[in-house]
């Protein structure tokens, strides 16, 4: 059970490395979440805990959706649209 949580912190850690680089880079929205679809890491800390609900945000198509592999953790970086506008390319 220890193992589980040490790898289950590091993958928040990365998590949250992902988030902040990826968000200053694109300029925009940024979700990490876990297998489950709970929101490890943001760009805005309020969505941290919660579920990232695809039928309660915009459209899926508005999304850019990666996957995220660590250890045995696999999640998914979710990039929304650029703040500026600028076209984000997959």
């Amino acid at each position: 059970m220890r193992t589980l949580s040490i790898v289950s912190t590091r993958f928040v850690q990365v998590a949250t490395v992902v988030t902040a680089r990826v968000a200053e880079l694109l300029c925009a929205p940024i979700f990490v979440t876990n297998d489950q679809g709970t929101i490890l890491a943001s760009s805005d800390p309020h969505w941290v805990g919660l579920y990232f609900d695809w039928n309660e945000q915009r459209t899926a198509g508005q999304y850019l959706r990666i996957p995220l592999h660590y250890d045995t953790q696999v999640g998914e970086v979710i990039v929304g649209e650029s703040l500026n506008r600028e076209p984000i390319s997959p």
